[in-house]
Parts: structure tokens; sequence; C-alpha cells
């Protein structure tokens, strides 16, 4: 597996300019993430979303696999209750809310799926085919008129 370097530190002399130390970061490039979200159609979906719900939104991401599912079992429900030092209801009304703002669709009790237009994970050449699987999806969901 390569390996990628992703910080470099050195240490100089200022009176001689002679390197004394030079300390190398690397990191198994197998095992890098990152977060991405959207603001090619613009950024009103972000604005919209309160702190409490981009802040769901953000660990859903970080949980969801490729297609973006993501289970928010009663274990990772009591996780974000303590991380974000919220109540029980007040997570359920967020929840309702990415929904309603059309970040997530939910797909049963536990079961979720992230809007790719908002977060998604791969590259951006997959996103066009995540978005069309995640449009079929809601249709299949909500019907074709596209209620939330």
């Amino acid at each position: 597996m390569g390996r990628k370097k992703v910080f470099q530190s050195t240490i100089v002399d200022a009176a001689t300019g002679v390197i004394l130390e030079c300390r190398n970061t690397y990191v198994n490039s197998t095992l890098e993430q990152f977060g991405m979200f959207r603001t090619t159609e613009g950024i009103e979906w972000l604005l919209n979303l309160t702190e409490i719900e981009i802040k769901i939104l953000v660990l859903f991401h970080i949980w969801s696999d490729e297609s973006g599912a993501v289970q928010l079992t009663p274990i990772k429900r009591d996780f974000v209750l303590r991380k974000i030092k919220i109540s029980s209801p007040t997570l359920s009304k967020a929840i309702s809310g990415i929904i309603r703002k059309e970040a997530v669709v939910r797909m049963g009790k536990y079961d979720f799926v992230i809007n790719p237009t908002t977060f998604f994970k791969g590259s951006s050449k997959e996103l066009k085919g995540k978005i069309e699987k995640f449009n079929e999806l809601k249709k299949k969901i909500y019907g074709s008129n596209n209620s939330w």
C-alpha cells in the first residue's frame, strides 16, 4: 500500500540557514478520507439548515457507505445525543428537518440515504450516477410528485 506525505516540518537555524531537523508525516493513502459538500447549485440548501441539522448531516456522512446509506442505530443515536448535547425530541425534530429540506430520505426506522447533491462519498465522476439513483429512490418512496 502506498504512503502519502501529509506534513513536513523543518527546523532551520536562523543565523546560519542550516537545516537542523526535518520531519515528515506519512499516512497510508487507503485510510485517508475527505468529506465533500456541494456548492455547484449554490449554498441555499446549506444556509437553510440549522446548526444541529448540519452536525447531524455531517455525522450521517461520516457513517454512510459509498451509496450514501446510513443507519442511525440506537447506539449511534445515543452517541449523537451525547456528542451534540441535545435531547431525544430535539434530535427527532432535526431529523424531520433534514428530511423536509431534502438532505436525506428515510428508508426505514433506522435507515436513511443522504442526498448526494449535498454530501457524498466518492469521486466527482461518480456524482451524476449517484444523483440519478437518489432521484429514482426518491420517486419510489414519495411518488412522482416529489412531495417531501
